[in-house]
């Protein structure tokens, strides 16, 4: 886990490495970054946004898991359900590119974020009835709200720079947005687990048929992983349903936590917004 000597040895060693990096940046002549570009409160409003956003995108990967595992839908039909997401993107990005110019990047940003928390929120409430129907304006406003909040965010962010340096704008949003996106997936991977995990093992400890099992046995039960079902199959009829029953109510549990803390940092961003874009002195209009 993220406790582990070996875990936070690297997370050592990256911030080392990071401050270091900062120091040699500072000094040189022609910076591989120029931080400088955080300075402009627009940017670095758009920067967090980017980050955070695809932050919470993490959860959503695993979206297509859960459909699959504990809904018990098929490969493609769970594809189907992630693909509905991308439609509004077809239709929307238009219309916040319009919101934009007419009012600020503030209008479709702000717009977009609530839509993505909305998705989340919807998500959290119903995701237990197992119905593409029931999960459909969460898919549709998710695409939505991103659409709406990322693509304002890039516009601006990129034309609230000088030209010159629009390249290295540029190269920064991509960076946040990778790194925003490889961080969530671990981030939220581990939330599930661990969580999973801790309910798991409290419910085969209610049990004395099953208090003496070690938890780690059965991991990747759902997805039919080979040694977690040896370990089941071992078992007696009224221990499979138990720990058949804890499982699933784990991992439903730690879908149900992962989402709620993407959602969290929806909600982050969104008070970011409204702080920084709030001052008179800070214009949320793109340059032209």
């Amino acid at each position: 886990g993220f406790l582990s000597p070996a875990i936070i040895l690297l997370f050592i060693f990256a911030i080392v490495f990071f401050l270091f990096f900062i120091v040699v940046t500072k000094k040189a002549k022609h910076p591989f970054l120029d931080f400088s570009l955080f300075k402009n409160k627009l940017f670095s409003v758009v920067s967090l946004i980017i980050f955070l956003e695809l932050f919470a995108t993490g959860a959503i990967i695993f979206w297509a898991i859960y459909f699959q595992y504990l809904l018990n839908f098929s490969p493609s039909k769970a594809g189907f359900a992630m693909l509905i997401s991308s439609i509004p993107i077809i239709f929307m990005a238009p219309v916040g590119g319009m919101l934009m110019d007419k009012y600020t990047v503030k209008v479709p940003t702000i717009t977009g974020l609530f839509l993505t928390l909305f998705s989340f929120i919807w998500f959290i409430v119903f995701f237990q009835k197992g119905s593409i129907l029931w999960l459909l304006p969460s898919l549709l406003t998710l695409g939505w709200g991103l659409t709406f909040s990322l693509t304002s965010a890039y516009a601006a962010g990129i034309t609230t720079v000088p030209n010159k340096m629009r390249g290295m704008a540029t190269g920064i949003f991509g960076t946040l947005r990778n790194a925003g996106r490889s961080i969530g997936f671990a981030v939220v991977g581990a939330i599930i687990l661990n969580v999973e995990h801790i309910f798991f093992s409290k419910d085969l400890e209610k049990s004395k048929i099953t208090s003496s099992l070690d938890p780690t046995t059965f991991d990747g039960l759902l997805a039919k992983a080979p040694k977690a079902v040896d370990a089941f199959n071992k078992l007696s009829t009224s221990a499979q349903a138990i720990v058949k029953q804890a499982y699933f109510n784990a991992t439903e549990k730690s879908f149900l936590i992962a989402n709620i803390f993407a959602a969290c940092l929806v909600v982050i961003s969104i008070i970011w917004v409204l702080i920084r874009c709030k001052k008179k002195k800070i214009k949320c209009k793109s340059k032209s």
